[in-house]
């Protein structure tokens, strides 16, 4: 029997933050039966356990199965955290291998994950239109493709639309440089944006000097 786990710094800087005290003890918890007994307990025993109904637990199960670090079965759950973790230490991000995403998939997503709808309302208000089905998927590849948190994804849409640049492949570009660089939290997004708009107003001096 093993004696401990352990999670990744990434795992509670992003989900300790983002996700209901209630779910992520679930999954914890769920978690550690997991590595310890090398087997997944059933809806029923975790609600037992943890002395919560067997609604919220599985509540607890469709919003995890959105992040992607697990997959809901009927009765129980399969975890993909560890298979991803080590995925992402031997692969780069590549657009070729973006999934695709039905809009009844990106509903059901928005349905349970709170973090999904507001940044789909933010983003609708930074760029003061409705979102198309395409834009909705685009965004949402970001957090669930890309891993992205959707307070850091609602962050970089609104710079680039101050900056007037709004094009999809060019937000997918920035996504996947800023996911490639470990931009996960509200600082580090504030850091970089910060850096940006330093630059862009040294750019600005250098044109105004050489009357550009």
């Amino acid at each position: 029997m093993k004696q401990s786990f352990e999670l990744e710094f990434e795992f509670m800087e992003k989900w300790g933050r983002f996700a209901k005290p209630e779910y992520l003890q679930i999954f914890l918890y769920t978690y550690m039966l997991y590595r310890k007994n090398n087997s997944v307990p059933s809806i029923s025993e975790v609600a037992e356990s943890l002395e919560k109904s067997e609604r919220t637990v599985k509540n607890a199960f469709e919003y995890w199965s959105t992040t992607g670090l697990l997959v809901k079965t009927e009765n129980s759950v399969i975890f993909t955290m560890d298979e991803k973790s080590k995925k992402k230490a031997e692969t780069k991000i590549a657009l070729g291998s973006k999934p695709s995403y039905t809009q009844k998939e990106i509903d059901a997503a928005a349905s349970v994950n709170h973090e999904i709808d507001f940044l789909f309302k933010s983003a609708e208000k930074s760029l003061g239109r409705l979102l198309s089905d395409s834009d909705m998927q685009m965004l949402y590849s970001f957090v669930d493709w890309l891993g992205m948190p959707a307070e850091v994804v609602s962050m970089m849409v609104q710079y680039l639309v101050s900056i007037g640049k709004t094009g999809k492949k060019y937000m997918e570009t920035v996504a996947m440089e800023w996911a490639d660089q470990g931009i996960f939290t509200f600082e580090l997004a504030e850091e970089r944006i910060a850096m940006l708009e330093k630059r862009q107003s040294e750019e600005f001096k250098v044109r105004g000097i050489l009357g550009i």
